[in-house]
């Protein structure tokens, strides 16, 4: 009986000491990736070949927000391949690894973030890893390691937050980086160290302070737009020129959640160019931004959704060039560390969008006193700061206040109503029907709404007495559309002075001014024909209309680049795409059937509108 108990401890060791080569049926690989694994792991000591599915296995999947392709697995042991450059996002999380040998990957460029968090290792070689560029943040937490020997890593520019704390070392030196040893190292909070030095602040990160600037090779960029990123990120402070590709840069495009083109890349500094015009949704959500650069953006008008979202170390912004800019949107700079801001001088600034400077806890000095067209302060814009008083006075276009603007601010009481220049203005209301005058003290919780403010506008477009259908009225926050009775009414326009231009195919723009005051105003334009050679020279033609799947666009003869917008029967624009091509085709399969209206655009200019069908 004993004899046959120790046969099968001896068997069930070996069992254990076994390894398991990963196949082709255990792994799915794209582009020489790992991008899932399927074995069941009852073997844990794991080798990865260097060739899976025909293909040199180049990188194990980065994907911020999914689970790490190896990670939970109880993997004991790993043998990478030979050819491997980087190691994603939780690759190796939460296993049973003590030894981790990179020496062997002499290619290897990135280490990704939590890559191998949370393992039993307490030996780590990175000899000969010459090539290794990036450490992402907590990329080796929460193990026992000993010593972390990073002097062959002399391409080293960015060791990522914490990125060895919780582990048995309290210092480590830095290596030097060749090429770049007059930039130095640089931490969280600014601190300079040299090549050698040791450190002993684990909870924080190191880079390299040399300014990259990137290339054509770094970036797609389509008509000044930047649509996506292929920079590896080995320097984290960044310079986006004002040209790329032959292009002006002029935008970075909207994305949703995790697909921002520099969403959670690491960044430690950004420098915009001064022709910037938008920077997109999403665009540097969840990087380590210490300082973002727009002191020379004239241009900027928006800053979009989530764009700088948890970044948690800015200090200050200067917005000193900014008075362009209109929009600063739904939690834009949210969970941040900005400490002062100053907005004084966006003087063109109209919202500031919901919890757009949410959770900036040591914010302590807010000065909108040049924004004399903020008109929407949206719910908890600044909740969750350290300010201590607001001046509303100078914001004299302001007339809506959402739900707790100001709320869970410790060290402010009250807000003090401004006085609207308006009018017709009366009083302000709260969403209870409580009703309170300019200058009046209130509580900074409840949104309050200017009242009797707005006027309705109609506009009636015509032409020798019969209506124009689907003209396209540029006005306060179109473009509209008039109806089949060439109609456009708008019910609630904030009284004020307000250009308008007038188009529809066949006839000469009609462009003026309404001022839009207590009383309701109607408005009728009478639109003049074109001549027939006008209208062949210089106008896009849209066909089929109706149509499925494509809307093709006919170009003048002497077209350069412009764009088309596309806007749903109840105004919301619904595709924005640029053209270049002669004829551009437009796909529209995925839009729902309907009536659209579209513009189509030469430079800024307007060349061609009307009311196209969706069958």
């Amino acid at each position: 009986m004993l004899t046959i108990l120790a046969l099968a401890i001896i068997f069930n060791s070996k069992i254990y000491a076994q390894q398991y080569t990963l196949t082709d049926n255990d792994v799915v690989v794209e582009n020489g990736v790992i991008l899932s694994c399927s074995y069941n792991f009852i073997l844990t000591d794991i080798i990865i070949p260097d060739i899976l599915d025909g293909q040199t296995i180049i990188g194990i999947d980065d994907s911020p927000y999914g689970q790490g392709v190896f990670s939970e697995k109880s993997i004991t042991s790993v043998q990478l391949p030979s050819m491997i450059k980087f190691i994603g996002y939780k690759a190796f999380f939460i296993n049973q690894l003590s030894t981790v040998n990179i020496s062997n990957c002499p290619n290897i460029e990135q280490i990704g973030y939590c890559a191998f968090a949370s393992n039993n290792i307490d030996n780590l070689d990175l000899i000969n890893c010459i090539n290794l560029g990036d450490i992402g943040d907590m990329a080796f937490a929460y193990n026992q390691i000993d010593s972390v020997n990073l002097s062959d890593c002399t391409a080293l520019g960015n060791i990522g937050d914490q990125a060895f704390s919780y582990n048995n070392i309290s210092s480590f030196i830095l290596p030097v980086c060749l090429g770049y040893e007059n930039y130095g190292w640089k931490d969280k909070i600014g601190n300079f160290y040299s090549g050698n030095d040791i450190v002993s602040e684990l909870s924080t990160f190191y880079y390299v302070d040399y300014a990259y600037t990137f290339t054509a090779n770094d970036l797609v960029v389509e008509n000044g737009i930047i649509s996506s990123c292929l920079y590896n990120f080995r320097f984290k402070n960044i310079n986006i020129p004002q040209v790329l590709d032959g292009q002006i840069i002029v935008g970075i495009a909207d994305k949703l959640s995790d697909n921002g083109v520099f969403y959670f890349k690491g960044m430690h500094k950004i420098r915009f160019p001064a022709t910037i015009e938008f920077i997109g949704d999403f665009a540097f959500k969840e990087n380590q931004i210490v300082d973002i650069d727009i002191s020379t953006c004239a241009d900027l008008v928006r800053i979009g959704r989530f764009a700088f979202e948890y970044n948690q170390v800015l200090d200050s912004i200067d917005f000193s060039a900014c008075a362009k800019l209109e929009v600063i949107d739904e939690s834009a700079f949210s969970i941040n560390n900005i400490k002062s801001l100053d907005l004084s001088p966006c003087i063109n600034l109209k919202e500031i969008g919901y919890l757009a400077f949410y959770s900036n806890t040591n914010m302590h000095t807010l000065d909108l006193s040049g924004c004399t067209k903020l008109w929407r302060l949206h719910d908890w814009a600044f909740d969750f700061t350290a300010l201590s008083s607001v001046d509303l006075s100078l914001c004299t276009s302001l007339v809506m206040l959402g739900w707790g603007v100001f709320d869970d601010t410790p060290n402010l009481d009250y807000i003090v109503l401004p006085t609207p220049n308006y009018p017709g203005f009366e009083y302000w209301e709260d969403i209870f029907g409580i009703v309170y005058n300019a200058g009046d003290t209130v509580s900074k919780v409840n949104p309050y709404t200017a009242m009797n403010v707005r006027t309705p506008v109609t506009f009636v477009v015509t032409n020798d007495g019969f209506p124009v259908d689907s003209a396209t009225i540029d006005f306060y926050n179109g473009p509209y559309f008039t109806n089949e009775s060439g109609l456009l009414e708008l019910s609630n326009v904030l009284q004020g002075s307000y250009p308008y231009t007038i188009s529809a195919e066949g006839f000469a723009d009609a462009e003026g001014e309404v001022v839009v005051g207590i009383d309701s105003i109607s408005v009728t334009i009478e639109m003049s024909e074109l001549a027939v050679e006008e209208i062949t020279g210089s106008v896009a033609k849209v066909y089929p209309n109706p149509g499925i799947n494509q809307m093709i666009i006919d170009l003048p003869s002497d077209f350069n680049n412009g764009s088309i917008e596309l806007y749903n029967n109840e105004g919301k624009l619904v595709l924005m795409q640029n053209i270049s091509f002669k004829p551009a085709i437009i796909q529209i399969s995925k839009l729902k059937t309907g009536i659209y209206f579209y513009q189509i655009f030469e430079g800024d200019k307007m060349i061609n509108s009307g009311k196209w069908v969706k069958e």
